[in-house]
């Protein structure tokens, strides 16, 4: 219950941290709310992370500091959290 409780938490963070730096840093003047914004890096994160259980494939786990650290995987999460943010700036733009 408590590898469950580590995921979930790691891929929320991972969805906060993304849509902080789509929201604040890249300044999209079509992203109007921030709520919207952090729930679609949430969703992107989660959707990455069920990518992770299809594609074994992580090329930070060659990285031996990622491996020492890390014991859940975080580079697909936030693949999935940055393409779907990208996705919902875009859309929103051409609305």
């Amino acid at each position: 219950m408590k590898f469950y409780f580590n995921l979930a938490l790691t891929y929320v963070v991972i969805g906060m941290l993304f849509s902080f730096l789509f929201y604040f840093f890249f300044k999209k003047k079509s992203l109007n709310s921030y709520f919207f914004c952090l729930l679609t890096g949430v969703i992107g994160s989660f959707f990455g992370g069920l990518l992770d259980v299809f594609v074994a494939f992580d090329p930070l786990k060659f990285i031996t500091f990622f491996e020492r650290v890390f014991t859940i995987g975080v580079f697909w999460p936030s693949v999935g959290s940055v393409a779907l943010l990208f996705f919902y700036s875009k859309s929103v733009e051409n609305n």
